[in-house]
């Protein structure tokens, strides 16, 4: 019998469905790669790339608290050339983690310093051309945001792949 207390580190992501999509998206800009990635996975082998790797640093992100103006979009771009997206998480990994709720999120999350994960399979533009990148956020509870790619960009923000 499985343990309420304990989270179960298996993510199950049903595919075949399309993922929720906020209102302001005019365009999701990599539809054919939302029914992709595992169906199921154990969060404790995805890759955290960025922080335990430093394999993709900008200079502006070296010996500062945050990243640049625009590294969203450097970093989207770098995943999309070396054709790195159909590897990170999607908006519908997203929301499965979401649903196992907090004590999830916090377990394997926000004991690395961790607030932010961020679905870069996902990325979508709004109406005005702006294009945005899906992320939980976790505090006092899961909630999933979305991300100005012209944003700053925090020092903790991995991207997490298969």
């Amino acid at each position: 019998m499985k343990n309420k207390d304990k989270p179960d580190n298996i993510i199950r992501v049903d595919h075949s469905i399309r993922p929720s999509y906020p209102g302001w998206v005019k365009m999701v800009v990599h539809p054919e790669l939302e029914n992709t990635g595992p169906v199921e996975y154990d969060i404790l082998k995805v890759e955290w790339w960025l922080i335990e790797r430093q394999m993709y640093f900008h200079k502006s992100q070296k010996g500062s608290a945050s990243i640049e103006h625009d590294e969203g979009t450097r970093i989207y771009t770098y995943l999309r050339e070396m054709d790195m997206l159909k590897f990170c998480l999607g908006l519908l990994d997203l929301e499965e983690i979401q649903k196992k709720g907090i004590a999830f999120f916090g377990k394997y999350f926000q004991k690395n310093d961790i607030l932010h994960v961020f679905g870069w399979k996902s990325i979508s533009m709004d109406f005005d051309g702006n294009l945005c990148v899906p992320f939980l956020y976790g505090y006092r509870s899961v909630d999933i945001m979305w991300a100005w790619m012209g944003s700053t960009f925090g020092l903790h923000i991995p991207v997490l792949r298969f």
